[in-house]
């Protein structure tokens, strides 16, 4: 059998869950493996089901469980764009608080 190769919005689909959620899991390193085909992002369907398998829980202390050991893994969130290492914003204020002249 050959393996399917998914784009992001049919592994979501696949998944059960909002492509920028699937986007946002890939950004912090913990969703699905997946291969980078030029600008393409594919998911082979092999890597969607060791996913979830990976996520099987029997009850909801399980989750809870998971949930703390998968955020335990997660890697610091990059910084966002447009701030400087302080947080502060980078740039011109906006035009609310510029002062007319």
């Amino acid at each position: 059998m050959t393996e399917m190769l998914l784009n992001t919005a049919k592994a979501a689909e696949f998944l059960g869950l909002g492509a920028s959620t699937l986007e946002k899991y890939r950004l912090l390193g913990q969703g699905p493996k997946f291969c980078k085909l030029g600008s393409r992002v594919l998911y082979p369907t092999s890597s969607l089901h060791e996913w979830a398998t990976a996520r099987l829980v029997g009850s909801t202390s399980e989750a809870d469980s998971l949930r703390s050991r998968l955020a335990a893994n997660i890697p610091s969130q990059p910084a966002t764009s447009g701030t400087t290492p302080s947080g502060k914003r980078r740039g011109r204020p906006p035009k609310r608080l510029q002062v007319a002249g």
